[in-house]
């Protein structure tokens, strides 16, 4: 029998998940719409001196990534709290929440990270106190976490290491800590990038929309 917080949890998680779901399909939409967004962003044009395509491209691939994270670790606490008392069931969401984080800010730091510092500094002022806001924690999440996740990563999740010890032992480690607490933290700080994208990219549309009017 579900207790009062089991139920709010679940449902809290399956109203994010739909909402989430269909922003994705969304995106999809959006991206798909245009064969300037559809494929990958340009490094070396982004850096010499962005166009607004290049700008709501960038937006477009941020925005996804977030979305996706935030699905992937909304289904994971929902599948732990559902896991009752099986700890094996606990364990598989848990390391899948876990390579999901890593997998997140290692895509993020790689693709994303130095060119939408570029975009806010130079284009969008306003946000540039909420985007050092986000980076600070995003930091610090990093900083107290990186190691324990590529472990997890590299000896259970996202591969099942040869020592069969250091496997365990890096699985067992989950009863020493809080995991949803971890996942949730992250997702807060996913939500605030993602709110980022939102508020820049609706003014992003409009100028582009704006110059194919001037340019007819």
């Amino acid at each position: 029998m579900e207790n009062k917080s089991s139920q709010w949890l679940n449902k809290e998680t399956e109203e994010g998940i739909m909402f989430f779901t269909d922003m994705l399909e969304k995106l999809h939409l959006m991206v798909t719409s245009d064969v300037d967004f559809s494929g990958p962003i340009s490094k070396s044009g982004v850096s010499q001196g962005h166009t607004l395509r290049d700008e709501i491209n960038l937006l477009y691939q941020v925005s996804a990534l977030t979305t996706i994270s935030i699905l992937d670790l909304m289904t994971v606490c929902r599948g732990v709290d559902s896991a009752a008392n099986i700890d094996w069931l606990k364990i598989f969401y848990v390391k899948q929440g876990y390579l999901t984080i890593y997998e997140t800010i290692m895509h993020y730091d790689k693709e994303y990270n130095k060119l939408l510092n570029k975009l806010i500094t130079e284009d969008h002022p306003l946000l540039i106190v909420d985007f050092k806001n986000f980076t600070n924690g995003f930091k610090k999440f990093k900083t107290n976490y990186s190691s324990r996740l590529a472990s997890v990563r590299n000896k259970i999740a996202g591969h099942i290491h040869t020592n069969f010890v250091d496997y365990y032992s890096t699985m067992a480690d989950f009863k020493k800590e809080d995991p949803i607490a971890i996942i949730s933290a992250f997702l807060q700080i996913l939500t605030e990038l993602q709110q980022l994208t939102i508020r820049i990219l609706p003014e992003s549309i409009n100028k582009t929309s704006l110059n194919i009017k001037q340019d007819k």
